[in-house]
């Protein structure tokens, strides 16, 4: 869906303590952001044009994420651009020029093995690098105990099932051998 990813920051947003502070610029300059979830504000989502410019969508998702730090945000984190629609991709690349130093990072995954020639993230990607936007971070595949520590630490134990610790170890590659620790 367009903007999928930011609409989903957006509700996490609405829902921090913080919110509340927000109501007066939601009717101000991030009003663009309330078409894009209503229930941020519902009174001015019924008076506010339905779509917004993109630009000006853009432009208040960095006034709300500039403001970010007063909250206690440091990170966003926006996962899986490989997925991405194409609003969503032109948004973060706008936020990675847009956001002032020192402020928030952003920080955006995907899987470079998801990215054809012609995949629509290829032209955001090295645009941000050759303006040095972005720092690129490649890791590998997690190796045997990686893995484990990931699932202990995901569920909260160390006493975590062999059988559960080898299906886990099997599929983190998408199939092949549960033994092999690549």
């Amino acid at each position: 869906r367009p903007f999928g990813p930011f609409i989903d920051i957006l509700r996490q947003v609405a829902h921090e303590p913080a919110a509340r502070r927000l109501g007066p610029a939601l009717r101000g300059r991030l009003s663009p952001l309330v078409t894009l979830l209503p229930e941020l504000l519902p009174e001015a989502h019924a008076r506010s044009e339905q779509g917004g410019d993109r630009f000006r969508i853009y432009d208040a998702f960095v006034d709300l994420l500039s403001g970010a730090p007063e909250w206690d945000v440091r990170v966003v984190i926006v996962e899986d651009l490989h997925w991405a629609d194409e609003a969503s991709l032109e948004l973060f690349a706008h936020l990675a020029r847009h956001l002032p130093e020192g402020g928030v990072a952003l920080v955006g995954t995907y899987r470079s093995d998801e990215l054809h020639r012609t995949h629509p993230l290829q032209p955001v990607l090295v645009a941000m690098e050759r303006a040095r936007t972005a720092e690129v971070t490649r890791l590998g595949p997690l190796d045997r105990d990686g893995s484990d520590k990931v699932v202990r630490a995901t569920l909260a134990t160390r006493a975590v099932p062999p059988d559960l610790l080898e299906t886990i170890r099997a599929r983190r590659r998408g199939g092949g051998d549960a033994r092999t620790d690549g």
